[in-house]
């Protein structure tokens, strides 16, 4: 679920990759809480992950394909899979990627804690 701030910041910065449904969010004495909710999935998956130069668990579970990320995976994407994109799901991961203008876009906006986002440019 996320704030009404979180969903503008999220479609400034790649509305294609993300949509939302509305919610009814009421606190336990019955009020409405404002400002709205919505529920969020971020709906772009790309396949991006550069396997030869990764260090990665590769599983199969009924024929798909997982990454297995526990220990120490280290993982290098193919930029020219991502190209544009500022918000993805990475295939065979449950791991949503965003880029730093995503996290400035929410910085700028107030977001309270930018510090949920990792930047994986030093891994």
């Amino acid at each position: 679920m996320v704030s009404e701030r979180l969903k503008t910041a999220l479609e400034e910065t790649d509305k294609e990759a993300v949509v939302f449904a509305e919610c009814e969010v009421y606190h336990i004495s019955g009020k409405p809480i404002e400002p709205k909710h919505y529920l969020c999935d971020v709906t772009r998956e790309i396949d991006a992950v550069d396997e030869a130069s990764s260090t990665l668990k590769i599983e199969y579970h009924q024929g798909v394909k997982i990454y297995d990320l526990s220990g120490r995976s280290i993982l290098n994407l193919k930029l020219e899979s991502v190209g544009s994109a500022h918000i993805f799901r990475l295939k065979n991961t449950a791991l949503v990627v965003c880029d730093a203008s995503v996290r400035d876009t929410c910085i700028a906006a107030g977001i309270k804690d930018p510090e949920l986002f990792t930047d994986i440019s030093a891994y």
